[in-house]
This record gives structure tokens, C-alpha cells and sequence, in this order.
């Protein structure tokens, strides 16, 4: 049987993170950090209502409009951007590759009689499937977006946010110094909101550049490793992307 073919129950996770849809940002930013996720599904009773990722907090914190607001204002439910989108008990995995491919998203809750039973992830999909003795020359793409330690924040924090990155190589003199994740962005900005007054946390974050806040912990592989080496580390949930450099450390 091909593994497209595979019924999503088969590998979904049955046990995923959920909140009710009226608690509190700083309760959904917990369990986020708790439980190493990108996702929370917010629940109303036993039915899905919607899903909040980092970067819907993203594109919301961290605005003239947001600033001046504290944290404990806000709530899960403001942050829903996207109409809710599932998947049934019985679909296959090439039904669920599909949706995240068309509708460019990585995370699609598994639903039966409208009700969560499971979910699955982008994360899923490479820790649970075999993959093709191919080299990850043949998948990775060469068009990469950086940026510099001495890089703004404010301009890393639009790029992630127009381009839906989950993370950016930092980069000296063409050589990989780091990564900076969504993640990481999130928690510098969350940070400010609950250690200065509203007064100067706009002023603050446009003076923050990336090497404030950026990971040192590098991803990387070799043109030449296998994909499924590459899966297994895309399988841990600290890592969000792989960076593929040569033996200069060049990308």
C-alpha cells in the first residue's frame, strides 16, 4: 500500500494541545512554550472553533495599534485569522499533503461527527512516513531569504510575517552564524510587553536588532545527506527549518 494511501488516523496524533476559545492570550502563550508547539486549537465544548499559531500572535503583537494594550487584555479568540479548516477520521494522507499544500498551511485538526479526535502536522506527516534514499539536494530550495545580526527586528519581524517563514538563516560575511525563528521573535516581543510600560515598548523594539535575540544553535545538513536524515530532525519540535550549507559553512 502506497503511504499516500494511509487512512490519517493511522498517524495523526491522538492526544493534541487544545484551550477553550475565551481563555487569555497569556494562558495560550504558556501552553505554546509548555508543550513546544506552533498551535493551539481552540475548542468550544467537545467542537473545533478556530486555531491560533505564533504567527497569528505575530501579526497582531508587536503594532502601533497593540503596544500600548497589556497583555492580559487580550484574548485567544482575536487572533483567529484563517476560516477553520479540518479533515475527516477517514481521509488520506495525500488528502491532508494536499490541503496544506493548496491552502499553505501545516497543521490541519482530524474531526469525526464534528468533534477533535486527532490532528495532523507537517511535523506528523515527516516523523511517521518512510522517505525515498534521495539526497536533500533534490528537494531543497535555493532561493533563501536572510538576514544580518545587525538586522532590525522590526524589518525580521515583517519579513516573517509577509513571507510566512517559520524561521530566517542570520548570516557574517556569507557564512551561517544562527537562525531566528518566529518563536524566538515572539518571546522577545512578549517580553517587552511584560517588562516595560506601554509608554516605551514601541520605542524599545525598534531599537532591538537581531543579534539581541537570535539562536546560535544551527540546523544544517550537506547537500549530499539523505532526506530521511533530514526528517528525523525535522521530527524534533525545537527545529522549524534546516539550513543546507557547504563546507565553508556557506549557504
Amino acid at each position: 500500500m502506497s503511504q499516500l494511501s494511509i487512512e490519517v488516523k493511522k498517524i495523526m496524533d491522538k492526544d493534541p494541545i487544545t484551550i477553550d476559545k475565551n481563555e487569555t492570550l497569556v494562558q495560550g502563550l504558556r501552553l505554546l512554550e509548555k508543550g513546544k508547539i506552533s498551535h493551539l486549537i481552540l475548542l468550544s465544548g467537545e467542537k473545533v472553533e478556530g486555531i491560533v499559531s505564533e504567527k497569528d500572535v505575530l501579526a497582531k503583537l508587536g503594532t502601533t495599534r497593540t503596544w500600548r494594550t497589556d497583555l492580559s487584555r487580550f484574548h485567544l479568540s482575536s487572533f483567529v485569522r484563517r476560516p477553520l479548516i479540518t479533515i475527516d477520521l477517514s481521509s488520506k494522507v495525500s488528502d491532508a499533503i494536499g490541503i496544506m499544500m493548496k491552502e499553505e498551511i501545516g497543521f490541519l485538526p482530524v474531526v469525526e461527527n464534528h468533534k477533535l479526535v486527532g490532528v495532523v502536522s507537517k511535523q506528523t506527516l515527516v516523523s511517521k512516513l518512510k522517505f525515498e534514499p534521495l539526497e536533500v539536494s533534490n528537494i531543497f530550495t535555493s532561493n533563501v531569504k536572510t538576514i544580518a545580526p545587525s538586522t532590525p527586528v522590526p524589518d525580521a519581524r515583517r519579513i516573517i510575517n509577509e513571507q510566512q517563514f517559520s524561521s530566517l538563516p542570520v548570516v557574517e560575511g556569507f557564512k551561517l552564524v544562527g537562525v531566528l525563528t518566529d518563536t524566538r521573535l515572539l518571546q522577545a516581543i512578549t517580553k517587552l510587553y511584560k517588562r516595560a510600560e506601554w509608554r516605551v515598548r514601541e520605542q524599545r523594539f525598534r531599537r532591538m536588532i537581531v543579534a539581541d535575540i537570535f539562536s546560535r544553535q544551527r540546523n544544517t545538513l550537506h547537500p549530499s545527506d539523505g532526506i530521511s536524515l533530514a526528517a528525523e530532525i525535522l521530527a524534533n519540535k525545537d527545529v522549524k527549518s534546516l539550513v543546507i550549507v557547504d563546507e565553508r559553512d556557506f549557504i
